[in-house]
């Protein structure tokens, strides 16, 4: 249930017919940064081809925090790179770490299908293209919100490279919404159940 509201939550925020109708949008969940372990939760109605690569997503953030360090609660992920577990350069990452008790528990993802990202020719889809480049933005994981705060720098570099940024605004703030209300109810279900049962519940699940 608390993945189908996800989605519904996505459906009744976003501007963009192919997230709404379409329902061109996932949201994966994945266990912790120390673990190894696969994708535990999707939404049900997502796209097959981005559920596969799901894996590869959360290998992506993980990969930057290493690097980079300094993961805090609040913070967001975003990218679109289709080396880094990508599709196409439309369908844009948000990934947030859920903490519990000082420490990762899990990440949540959200995937959505974008209007106009840039490139040569609106709405991305360009025959004529010889390399990703020419299709669009190219955003590699950085932080969107940290320790909770929203880099409005980031999403005026989104915006100023759309054809449609009222549509890509409405898009990202329905896939941040939809990652807040994912994380709440995860909280609920932790709280209820608590972390050894939930951890338990999801291994039997890989």
């Amino acid at each position: 249930m608390k993945k189908l509201l996800l989605g519904l939550l996505l459906t009744l925020c976003t501007t963009n017919l192919i997230v709404g109708q379409k329902s061109s949008f996932i949201h994966p969940e994945f266990k912790s940064i120390t673990e190894s372990h696969r994708v535990i939760a999707v939404v049900p109605f997502d796209i097959d081809l981005d559920l596969s690569l799901s894996e590869l997503k959360r290998r992506a953030v993980i990969d930057k925090v290493k690097k980079d360090g300094g993961l805090q609660e609040g913070d967001v992920f975003i990218f679109n790179d289709p080396y880094d577990g990508g599709t196409h350069l439309s369908d844009f990452r948000l990934v947030k770490p859920v903490f519990r008790r000082g420490k990762v528990f899990c990440f949540l993802a959200s995937v959505g299908h974008w209007h106009d990202v840039g490139g040569n020719v609106p709405g991305n889809y360009n025959p004529q293209a010889t390399e990703s480049f020419q299709e669009g933005m190219l955003i590699p994981p950085v932080k969107l919100f940290e320790a909770g705060v929203m880099k409005t720098d980031i999403v005026d570099i989104l915006s100023a490279n759309s054809r449609l940024p009222n549509s890509l605004y409405g898009d990202l703030n329905g896939q941040i919404n939809a990652l807040d209300l994912g994380e709440g109810r995860l909280h609920e279900l932790l709280d209820e159940y608590t972390e050894k049962s939930v951890s338990e519940a999801l291994t039997e699940l890989k």
